[in-house]
């Protein structure tokens, strides 16, 4: 079974110099209400975002959905 892979967001987050905030105000543009919290959980993996939001948070980092997956 897959699983999100929280590492690699935080690497992708650290590498662009964004804080969770920034990362949340981007989704929020892209239409995606979500808290810092909720980066926050997903970046230590204490929860996995839904499918949906992976989508676009491979839009955002410039990767695939499936590099978020391992």
């Amino acid at each position: 079974m897959a699983t999100f892979n929280h590492e690699l967001l935080l690497k992708l987050r650290e590498k662009k110099g964004w804080t969770r905030r920034d990362v949340m105000l981007k989704l929020h543009e892209f239409g995606v209400e979500i808290t810092e919290g909720s980066i926050e959980n997903w970046e230590t993996d204490f929860s996995t975002p839904d499918a949906e939001k992976v989508v676009v948070l491979a839009k955002l980092f410039g990767t695939t959905a499936e590099a978020l997956v391992k």
